[in-house]
């Protein structure tokens, strides 16, 4: 079977999500959102590291880059993919470090065409890493999936921890997305503040891979995003689990 080829372009938002990756491509994404952009996650070793090149002073270009797939978590792949990979930086920022041959890697790709792979983040396969990813692919996007947590961060005008304790449904909504409700028993604010037990409204739609996003569950605690508008009702922009790491995240990008 032919290999793909895969076109690997990192970007750097800022800091990573954890020292530990080592600021691996994709550091600055959180592994909800890079599955929630993916259609293939898998556990691979990288064969042969290819060949570098400069990009002008904005990081190196390996090409040739060949991946030997040892477990798939999500999707189907061939088991040899060769790929070509970016590793940009920015002047006086933290560099990005290209995977290492010979180690392995958890890999999460989508495909923007029938032709093309992408890779949207890298991990170290650690059992932490591989039971976060198999336990947020059985609960499923949340609303908001399609926007990264610094660009959340960036457009609420509240954003609060908080257990959902009702939830109500109906009423027209856009093309694609159903209409809710849901009333919210806040534990803390890390931005802003609103008046009693918000009525948020929220719709779900897809993922960006295509995956229905789930509505919020009563009895559980969530991490809210929040806009309002002069004389609108409150609305939730993102909706994430409340994990250390999402909160570390979150709390970075609300100190900018």
């Amino acid at each position: 079977m032919p290999a793909l080829l895969i076109g690997l372009c990192l970007a750097f938002p800022g800091a990573s999500e954890a020292d530990a990756e080592e600021r691996l491509p994709g550091s600055g994404l959180t592994a909800r959102d890079a599955l929630d952009r993916s259609d293939l996650v898998v556990v691979a070793r990288v064969a042969d590291k290819g060949r570098g090149g400069s990009l002008s002073g904005m990081g190196e270009h390996f090409s040739g880059v060949s991946i030997e797939v040892i477990d798939r978590l999500k999707g189907e792949a061939a088991k040899e993919l060769t790929l070509e990979l970016k590793v940009q930086s920015r002047p006086g920022g933290r560099s990005k470090r290209a995977p290492e041959e010979g180690r392995e890697y958890l890999v999460f790709l989508r495909r923007p065409n029938v032709k093309q792979v992408w890779t949207t983040k890298v991990m170290h396969p650690t059992e932490e890493s591989l039971r976060l990813v198999r336990g947020l692919m059985k609960e499923g996007p949340l609303p908001g999936s399609g926007l990264e947590v610094r660009e959340a961060a960036e457009y609420a005008r509240v954003v609060a921890v908080g257990r959902v304790i009702e939830v109500a449904g109906g009423g027209a909504g856009e093309p694609g997305r159903l209409p809710y409700h849901a009333r919210v028993r806040v534990a803390r604010y890390l931005k802003g503040k609103a008046i009693g037990d918000p009525f948020v409204y929220l719709t779900a739609g897809s993922a960006p891979n295509g995956e229905s996003e789930s509505v919020p569950e009563v009895g559980q605690d969530y991490l809210l995003f929040l806009s309002q508008r002069p004389g609108e009702e409150m609305g939730a922009i993102k909706i994430v689990r409340p994990t250390e790491a999402m909160l570390r995240r979150a709390k970075e990008w609300l100190a900018r």
